[in-house]
């Protein structure tokens, strides 16, 4: 679990993950990075300060070292949740390692602050990969250029929108009118 040991514990937790994966060679690791969330212990350590958060990129380093001191296991590799930054960091240890390091490395020659904002995106459900991230600027820049386009488009929603709740209470107000009318009918039957 990429991040469990906080920044105090990085590099050990890395190490020792490998380790016990040398020592078993289970047939899967399944990766789950570490989040902190409400209501655990975990949780109140990091509030009182005992707990120090590591970054995405810290936790991305503890998976490296992970991959690169697996040796000679046929432990296969599963990133399937949306918590790890890399989902498409998996496979088998033994034949995708160079491959898996490779997208690791990949991830960490983007200028950083590509790095940052695909994480965001990522957090946000807009990307799967870092190859996504060029397309997804792109279309932020399109979607804003366009809805700066039309300098009368907010003033013709909001004419509209005027125009609407005019209607709307003009029509409550026929109705309130038809209705109050009807009962003065009725009333003027009742009396003669």
């Amino acid at each position: 679990m990429p991040g469990a040991g906080g920044k105090e514990l990085t590099r050990e937790n890395a190490e020792e993950t490998a380790y016990v994966i040398n020592e078993v060679d289970p047939d899967f690791l399944r990766i789950r990075t570490a989040a902190v969330k409400p209501g655990t212990e975990l949780y109140d350590d990091f509030r009182r300060g005992e707990f120090t958060l590591c970054s995405d990129d810290e936790k991305l380093i503890e998976l490296r070292t992970v991959i690169e001191k697996a040796e000679g296991v046929d432990t296969r590799l599963v990133s399937d949740h949306m918590i790890n930054l890399l989902q498409d960091v998996e496979g088998s240890l033994r034949n995708e390692k160079s491959r898996m390091l490779g997208l690791i490395d990949g991830y960490f020659a983007m200028p950083e602050r590509e790095r940052r904002m695909y994480q965001a995106a990522r957090r946000m459900v807009r990307v799967s990969k870092p190859a996504d991230i060029a397309l997804y600027l792109r279309l932020c820049r399109v979607r804003r250029r366009f809805s700066g386009c039309d300098k009368n488009a907010e003033k013709n929603r909001k004419q509209k929108t005027t125009e609407f709740f005019d209607k709307l209470e003009e029509s409550v107000l026929i109705r309130k009118s038809v209705s109050k009318m009807i009962t003065n009918l009725k009333n003027d039957t009742q009396i003669h």
